[in-house]
């Protein structure tokens, strides 16, 4: 009897235990699972997708090229983030993301010929090559981003010798949308050259690439002060005549009543003998108090008043000569550009005029700047050089780039504002033939993008042919296609 009570006992015991879990996994059922969400630096562009990795081999990207076509599921590809129209990401998609496959692989020094892999920074490759006499001869002005970005948004530089960074690829290993590896050069797959490089990450995933470099020279910097209005004639009269100068940039004036009036413009000049030992890398300084003054340029015009008077009178004076190694000159200060706000964030925009249209450009610009009262943090201004490799090139003639930095509210409204400035900016942009940057915001009309690239139909063309079931996507080309 008291065996049969113990039974009983433990069967209403296990009754209850059923009970409880269906209800435990019913609730639990009910309750959304937490979405894997991918942004770029913007945080405009926050998106839902399937799932992200981290190759470190060549197997690792295969094996999620295979894994998304059995699953029916898209790739996109992100390195540092800093795309800024959804180009790293795609709703549902596996995101590869390539910052772990960062090896340097091969130095020919003889020839100049460095192999990296795709997720290496530029900031590895100069901490490499500075012990080498060496430096890179194309990257962005900053050295935090990979060269698989780089490549995939064909980028350009400071040195006026040189176009976009299609001009130092040597060649490149791909993984192409049934997942084989081809090499990608000039003369092997050509077509794919000019595809990948400026193509975004929607033709392939970049694995390897070899690089041309330059020699890590010594440079003296030399700053004037003149009318932006002048800023042509002396690029063509003082810069692009003069051999010795490895790196230009000009910046001007940001304060609202004197805006584009003057521009501090800086040369930098290879010594003829210079020191035998490789300079030591510098390390970044006055982060906090650079910080500070870039906030406060964010928030009022005396802030924009402040840092100006500092620049032109302390930092790039008239008349004051620096000397500094290219590898140096090519990793200015990027710690205090760090910015977090919920309500606010910053953005850059690229434009690329010729240079006999670009004084009218400008003047364009300082009138929406002002009608629009754009919180304008910087406006840098490059010469970048014609480059037609490319099928998307920005600049297929000699070109002058203005490059704005701006800060602007998150909210709906003020997206919406961003948005129709940016479009009389890009309509002025192309009535001056000339072009403007698809690596940042998706705020152009399609009648816009097809004015400014004209070979976009031809683009999308070669995506159906090079990748029939669309493998490789982001927003960027779901917008525009």
């Amino acid at each position: 009897m008291l065996q049969m009570k113990i039974i009983e006992i433990n069967n209403t015991q296990n009754l209850a235990l059923i009970i409880l879990s269906v209800i435990f996994f019913t609730s639990f059922a009910q309750i959304p699972m937490a979405q894997t969400t991918i942004d770029d630096v913007s945080r405009l562009n926050e998106t839902n997708i399937d799932s992200i990795r981290t190759p470190t081999t060549e197997e690792d990207i295969q094996d999620a090229v295979r894994d998304a076509i059995q699953s029916n599921k898209r790739i996109s590809i992100a390195g540092r983030r800093h795309s800024q129209g959804g180009h790293i990401m795609v709703d549902g998609a596996i995101v590869l993301d390539m910052t772990n496959y960062n090896r340097i692989l091969k130095i020919d020094e003889n020839a100049k010929l460095l192999t990296v892999q795709s997720g290496t920074t530029w900031a590895q490759i100069q901490q490499f090559l500075n012990t080498r006499h060496l430096s890179v001869k194309v990257q962005q002005s900053s050295n935090i981003f990979t060269v698989g970005g780089s490549l995939s948004a064909n980028i350009h530089g400071r040195d006026p010798r040189f176009g976009a960074i299609i001009e130092t690829v040597h060649s490149f290993r791909l993984i192409m949308a049934d997942g084989n590896i081809t090499t990608v050069n000039r003369t092997e797959n050509p077509a794919l050259f000019s595809l990948v490089i400026g193509g975004y990450g929607l033709f392939g995933i970049i694995t390897e690439v070899t690089l041309s470099v330059t020699d890590n020279n010594q440079l003296q910097k030399f700053t004037h002060i003149i009318k932006c209005a002048d800023y042509p004639e002396f690029l063509q009269k003082s810069v692009l005549t003069d051999k010795t100068i490895e790196l230009h940039y000009a910046r001007p004036d940001i304060r609202k009543k004197t805006l584009l009036q003057d521009c501090s413009v800086s040369s930098l000049k290879k010594i003829a003998n210079p020191i035998p030992k490789p300079e030591d890398l510098k390390p970044e300084k006055n982060i906090r108090l650079s910080k500070w003054l870039l906030n406060q340029s964010r928030k009022s015009n005396w802030g924009k008043n402040l840092r100006w008077r500092i620049q032109s009178s302390f930092l790039d004076k008239p008349g004051k000569v620096t000397t500094m190694s290219r590898n140096n000159a090519m990793r200015p200060p990027v710690k205090f550009l760090e910015y977090y706000n919920e309500n606010d964030t910053d953005i850059l925009q690229e434009y690329f005029i010729p240079p006999e249209h670009s004084t009218a450009f400008l003047r364009d610009m300082r009138n929406i700047i002002l009608q629009e009262d754009i919180n304008l943090l910087s406006i840098t201004l490059r010469y970048v050089k014609a480059t037609t490799e490319s099928l998307l090139s920005y600049s297929p003639q000699n070109t002058i780039g203005v490059i704005l930095y701006v800060n602007h509210n998150r909210d709906e409204a003020s997206i919406k504002t961003v948005k129709q400035w940016t479009q009389k900016l890009i309509a002025s942009a192309v009535s001056y033939d000339g072009t403007y940057y698809l690596t940042y915001a998706n705020y152009a009309t399609k009648d816009q993008i097809h004015e400014a690239y004209p070979a976009l139909n031809q683009f999308i063309e070669q995506k159906k042919h090079y990748d029939p079931h669309t493998l490789f996507l982001n927003k960027f080309f779901k917008h525009y296609k």
